[in-house]
């Protein structure tokens, strides 16, 4: 299974997550080669991801925000694991 990479994150306050849009053809890519298996791997090719919305991490980048926020966005990213055929799939969290 490919845990996606997010392409934008959208932010609903400070700690509420809105959306995130997925770059599954990255993260196929990706998984070709290195094999996403823990929270690490998965961040040091999402942390390019762009912050927007509401809140005082918009217009920030993945890797610049809090781990806590890192890690919601990855889960909702492990949770959408099992949609292979969607690219670029905005889920709503």
């Amino acid at each position: 299974m490919t845990t996606p990479i997010p392409k934008s994150i959208e932010m609903a306050g400070d700690r509420d997550l809105y959306s995130v849009t997925f770059d599954w053809d990255l993260s196929r890519d990706v998984e070709q080669d290195i094999p996403l298996t823990n929270f690490e791997d998965w961040l040091a090719f999402s942390d390019h991801a762009r912050i927007s919305g509401w809140g005082r991490h918009s217009g920030r980048k993945l890797w610049q925000v809090p781990r806590t926020l890192q890690r919601k966005v990855y889960r909702i990213c492990k949770g959408n694991q099992d949609k292979k055929e969607v690219h670029n799939e905005q889920c709503y969290a």
